[in-house]
């Protein structure tokens, strides 16, 4: 396992202190792989100050970022409609 799967596999440990910490890692570690995992811990019941941590991984990871995640969410989701519409014609 390389450094980025054993961070990842950290968020989703036990303790929230651990998952806050290595969602941190994650944000300085910088690298996009660790997207989808943090965008999971920001969605659902989660500990709010997880959540924020999270989003804030995900703009030191997206430095372009410089909106709210939920519209980043709904741009996205707005991307992935219209590549499934070309994929289709």
């Amino acid at each position: 396992k390389d450094v980025l799967d054993f961070l990842i596999s950290l968020t989703e440990d036990n303790f929230a202190l651990v998952q806050i910490s290595a969602v941190k890692a994650l944000g300085e570690f910088g690298d996009e792989r660790a997207i989808p995992a943090l965008e999971n811990l920001t969605k659902g019941d989660r500990f709010d100050r997880l959540k924020r941590a999270a989003e804030d991984s995900i703009k030191q990871i997206y430095t372009w970022l410089d909106t709210d995640i939920e519209s980043y969410r709904v741009t996205e989701e707005v991307r992935r409609k219209m590549e499934e519409k070309q994929k289709d014609l």
